[in-house]
């Protein structure tokens, strides 16, 4: 399952996110974000430093989370959670103190259906959330105030990222049919600028999360293939990881269940449904796994979303 590198750009310093050091979380019951610090300049975590979880299951309070299925972080190391069963998204301070929370139930503008992804652009300070009941892109400012929405024609919605690159476009992971597409849009209005449904004649299947590290390098995973590909921004020059007979085999280099990906500037985190995060270097040789089932300080249950920021591990 060693990987074969294939020729892709040779500046490889990347980043998702932030280009600072922490990791963020958020998992499904018991719908908590927990705290690890100090584990990205290492091989491997040291869990004893898992120091603190934010927040346990609740149908409404400020700050409380029912089945987040996303994160992310602004340019100043704030949290942003895609708070999916409140229908709601919540900001966080780094250290897990609650800001503000926008959002509810409903059509109108502003509103949530079902909030599945999230992405922020720190250059512009937008938020773009992925309504995936509803098919629609929504655009707010940092603050909660709602900017625009975009009708995205698919079955249902999967993931965003933004590009680090001049142009900052929304990328969206959909779905129609038994297929997958890359969506990518402008960040002011929508229009989209790219559609890409397969590389060399090969459908995607089952994409479930995508990152852009600072070269616009792209990494996307096939969920029910248990692969992870890395593509330049042209979406040339493969490189893969991963196997498709071996998808839940709690061993490195497979992949089960749910996947979500992050990038920092020399490395790829891998979260799935082992109750684990796996870390690769951008080239997918293996560094390090952490990560056991269970609810307690270190732990994991199905982890959904996962983010780079601020010099600690979340």
């Amino acid at each position: 399952l060693q990987p074969t590198p294939q020729a892709l750009p040779s500046n490889q310093n990347s980043l998702v996110y932030s280009r600072t050091y922490s990791l963020f979380y958020s998992p499904p019951p018991p719908h908590e974000l927990v705290t690890k610090k100090n584990w990205l300049n290492s091989s491997a975590p040291s869990l004893k430093a898992a120091a603190s979880v934010w927040s346990s299951v609740d149908m409404d309070s400020n700050g409380k989370l029912n089945l987040p299925y996303d994160v992310d972080t602004d340019a100043n190391g704030n949290v942003y959670v895609a708070d999916t069963q409140n229908r709601r998204v919540k900001v966080y301070t780094s250290k897990g103190s609650f800001l503000r929370q926008w959002g509810e139930w409903g059509s109108e503008e502003g509103n949530f259906d079902h909030p599945i992804s999230l992405a922020v652009d720190k250059s512009s300070s937008y938020v773009y959330v992925a309504d995936d009941w509803s098919n629609k892109i929504n655009k707010f400012d940092l603050e909660g105030n709602f900017l625009a929405r975009w009708d995205i024609s698919c079955d249902w919605l999967q993931a965003l990222a933004v590009s680090p690159g001049s142009a900052h476009d929304v990328y969206v992971i959909y779905h129609a049919g038994d297929s997958s597409g890359i969506r990518i849009l402008n960040r002011d209005n929508g229009n989209i600028k790219s559609d890409i449904t397969n590389i060399g004649g090969s459908s995607f299947n089952n994409i479930s999360d995508i990152a852009i590290d600072s070269q616009e390098n792209i990494y996307i995973n096939e969920e029910s293939a248990g692969k992870i590909y890395k593509f330049n921004k042209n979406f040339d020059s493969p490189l893969l990881m991963g196997d498709s007979s071996m998808t839940c085999w709690n061993i490195a280099y497979t992949f089960c269940g749910k996947i979500s990906l992050a990038v920092d500037d020399a490395n790829l985190y891998v979260s799935d449904a082992n109750h684990r995060v796996q870390k690769f270097d951008l080239y997918f040789n293996y560094i390090a796994t952490f990560g056991t089932p269970g609810s307690g300080n270190g732990q994991m249950n199905f982890p959904m979303g996962i983010t780079v920021s601020n010099g600690n591990i979340y």
